[in-house]
């Protein structure tokens, strides 16, 4: 009876422990600064390695990797990490890991809205905003050569008057 009661124990403890589904804890999404690039964090936490651990962008599933590799302790949070380039406008992510036993879990989609950047950096409003300065300065500079140029050609005019009375007399 002894025995039975060890063998029940033993087996319902294996399987308690097995019974961790693996948890994705935090996650997001940060901008790199450069363009539409994008570093995606996740934390796995789970009783057995992840066999895969992936940020599903859009639809499409990418392969995180480890953050710390030497971090065997999974039962207090392993940060995974990829970046990755946004399409401008709106897009969608969301996490999912599957443990070396087949477990898995999925985080609820997240929205992300990306500005949409020029390849030199500007966006809509700078252009705007520089043609709006740029084009009056233009505007008053040509002006002002004009009226350099209208001074200018006065001045002649008066040196030309001035040395032909002085050739006069």
């Amino acid at each position: 009876m002894r025995i039975l009661f060890i063998a029940v124990l033993v087996a319902l403890l294996a399987s308690s422990a097995l019974a961790m589904e693996p948890q994705l804890l935090t996650g997001g999404a940060a901008a790199t600064g450069s363009g539409t690039n994008y570093v995606f964090t996740v934390t796995y936490k789970g009783n057995t390695t992840a066999s895969d651990v992936s940020v599903v962008i859009n639809g499409a599933s990418t392969p995180m990797q480890e953050l710390d590799p030497q971090d065997t302790i999974l039962t207090d949070g392993k940060v995974y990490y990829v970046e990755a380039s946004l399409d401008s406008g709106v897009n969608t992510y969301s996490f999912k890991c599957t443990d070396v036993l087949g477990a898995s879990n999925t985080t609820a989609a997240k929205m992300l809205i990306v500005k949409e950047v020029s390849p030199f950096g500007f966006t809509h409003l700078d252009v705007m905003f520089s043609v709006l300065i740029f084009v009056p300065f233009v505007i008053y500079f040509t002006y002002l050569a004009r009226k350099v140029t209208k001074t200018l050609e006065r001045i002649d005019k008066r040196q030309e008057i001035i040395e032909n009375k002085n050739g006069n007399k």
